[in-house]
């Protein structure tokens, strides 16, 4: 079995990497549109500001594997089996149901505080647009966010307690959004997905779940009909599944966990891309 050289010290320079790294790539993405003139906002741009941010993320967590000499194996990309995917899509199932109640809450509140939204929604406006916005909005983030939350940051925060190192990650996923009104539902299922792949020992896992969570949105998107979804009694049900969901899923693996590395570390050398973040999302509340 590869050793996992990853700690949370590496997984804070992974996050500030990751924070970083991006805005350098849209300064010339930004120039080359504003050269040529006549692209930004089309469904192009948006195609190629999703690549951006897949290039983005993967260099990063490429990068971090490299330097700290971390196989795939070691970030848990392992084979995953049928009862492993089965309790993994039970617990898709509750998380998406109960937290878009709860998201819609929370953005209903913050549009009440006279807060703008500022999200793009992607290009949908037919089908075609509609297969390539699950090529890039859905397929390239879910593989790219996936390798770097769930491979590279949880591996070295889980070495400080399994639980912690989930909540964490879950935590620098909503973060990493930087938009207030991304916060919420990134945040419960950046938790989730981790425990999901903690517990079925493969990252694959959260990879399914991931690509068919950005799927369905674009597909309750695209016929207009996720309202429906948003109730307080669809949460309810979502939550009864997600709890059996969660009761399976901690059923898969009990082995008891060894904390070997302090946590500290995790804001010293991520502190500067968690602050970056926090500012864009404290400026888009005030502003």
């Amino acid at each position: 079995m590869d050793k996992n050289s990853l700690t949370p010290k590496t997984s804070g320079i992974t996050f500030t990497l990751a924070v970083l790294f991006p805005y350098i790539l849209f300064f010339f993405f930004s120039f080359a549109v504003t050269v040529y003139g006549g692209a930004e906002k089309t469904p192009l741009y948006f195609y190629i500001a999703g690549t951006v941010t897949f290039i983005a993320n993967t260099f990063v967590a490429v990068f971090m594997m490299k330097s700290s000499k971390c196989s795939l194996k070691s970030l848990k990309v392992n084979k995953i089996d049928a009862k492993s995917i089965g309790v993994s899509l039970i617990v898709f199932l509750g998380l998406f149901l109960f937290v878009a109640y709860i998201s819609k809450v929370f953005s209903d509140f913050l549009l009440s505080l006279g807060v703008k939204y500022s999200g793009a929604t992607p290009p949908l406006g037919n089908g075609l647009e509609l297969i390539l916005s699950v090529f890039f909005f859905a397929l390239l983030p879910a593989f790219s966010e996936e390798l770097l939350f769930r491979g590279v940051i949880l591996s070295g925060l889980e070495k400080s307690g399994k639980i912690l190192g989930a909540i964490l990650v879950g935590l620098l996923f909503a973060l990493f959004h930087q938009s207030p009104f991304q916060f919420v539902y990134p945040f419960i299922a950046g938790a989730v997905f981790s425990l999901v792949v903690i517990k079925t020992g493969s990252l694959i896992s959260s990879f399914i779940i991931h690509f068919l969570n950005n799927v369905l949105v674009l597909i309750l998107t695209y016929f207009n009909v996720g309202s429906y979804l948003e109730t307080f009694y669809f949460s309810l049900i979502g939550l009864v599944i997600l709890s059996i969901g969660l009761y399976l899923l901690f059923r898969i693996n009990t082995e008891k966990e060894e904390k070997t590395e302090k946590v500290y570390p995790l804001f010293i050398y991520g502190g500067i891309g968690i602050l970056v973040a926090l500012f864009f999302i404290v400026k888009a509340v005030i502003v």
